[in-house]
């Protein structure tokens, strides 16, 4: 985080606190890597997904578009 400066008013930012300010690319990220650390440590995750889109498990292509879905999530505060 961005620490003891206020937002620039030309950036785009995804948090703000105590702490600080985190960039929203920085945020996006940092999302989309735990997303992908997360189905490939868990298949039960994996796997809950899949099934909500009628299918057994997910393939590798299906986790891409997760991972980049999840990185997406904060592009409307852009």
């Amino acid at each position: 985080m961005q620490t003891d400066t206020p937002v620039p008013v030309h950036r785009f930012w995804a948090k703000t606190g105590a702490a600080g300010w985190h960039p929203l690319l920085a945020h996006s990220a940092d999302v989309a890597a735990v997303l992908e650390c997360l189905l490939h440590a868990d298949a039960t995750l994996g796997d809950r997904l899949a099934g909500t889109a009628g299918a057994a498990t997910l393939r590798p292509a299906d986790r891409s578009r997760l991972v980049y879905l999840a990185a997406l999530h904060d592009c409307g505060k852009a």
